[in-house]
């Protein structure tokens, strides 16, 4: 198929929490419908619990990582996304990513200009401007990385198939070196600042082209948050993703 979206469900070990998951990408998937594409979700424990036209059993592509958790194990799954994924070209959306207006399919669009990943900058979260708040952030900054290098999101993005491969595989690699040192434990940081190295080492040409952020905009009611007057998607936080299931 040439094109679709995906959507990940790993926390399989706690069943309050899948079912929590469940519920939240149904909501997802509702919204997502506007783009008018088929829809898969990968899950360990999840098929036929969602609205997906498609299910994909996660277990294959995680025995390697049998130690990590649910969330630490959605990370992996992103970045083994080529193998997985029955589309050519994939819109990735996490379950709390809620999509506004049909232009969300432009992650897919702005690939055909050639570029290996389309995804947007966390300018709202202000993490690599917080690190106390944030000590992985520390990691964006490895071997003389400047502090004002983009700081991607990897929540939503998109790729293809037969090209993004070989980028997802230095983000795994470097996923595993800097936010890991190569071992896992607890429920682990996100892979966003092996994005940061993986594309710092590899610049200029990183193939990554930053969406604007109005494409992945977070919003919490707690942090108080919102940013851009006309969304295209809304990425929630924990105090909205509950509002949202009541």
């Amino acid at each position: 198929m040439k094109e679709g979206i995906v959507y990940i469900i790993t926390n399989h070990d706690n069943e309050k929490h899948k079912e929590y998951f469940e519920r939240l990408c149904n909501k997802s998937i509702n919204h997502a419908r506007c783009l008018k594409m088929p829809i898969a979700v990968c899950s360990v424990a999840s098929q036929g619990k969602t609205k997906a036209d498609i299910n994909i059993d996660a277990n294959p592509y995680l025995n390697k990582y049998k130690q990590a958790n649910g969330l630490v194990s959605a990370e992996l799954l992103k970045t083994h996304i080529c193998e997985w994924s029955p589309f050519d070209r994939t819109l990735y959306l996490d379950c709390d990513a809620i999509v506004i207006k049909r232009q969300a399919r432009d992650y897919l669009d702005v690939l055909e200009c050639g570029y290996d990943l389309t995804i947007t900058t966390c300018l709202t979260m202000n993490w690599k401007d917080h690190i106390d708040l944030a000590p992985i952030s520390n990691h964006i900054f490895d071997k003389g990385v400047p502090r004002c290098f983009p700081y991607w999101n990897f929540g939503v993005f998109g790729t293809q198939k037969d090209r993004s491969g070989s980028l997802m595989s230095k983000i795994r690699e470097n996923f595993l070196k800097y936010c890991f040192d190569k071992k896992f434990s607890g429920s682990g940081p996100h892979a966003q600042p092996a994005i940061v190295n993986t594309a710092f080492q590899l610049s200029p040409d990183h193939k990554i082209f930053t969406m604007p952020t109005r494409y992945n905009c977070h919003f919490a009611i707690a942090g108080g948050y919102v940013y851009h007057d006309q969304p295209v998607i809304f990425h929630m936080w924990k105090d909205l993703r509950n509002m949202i299931l009541e």
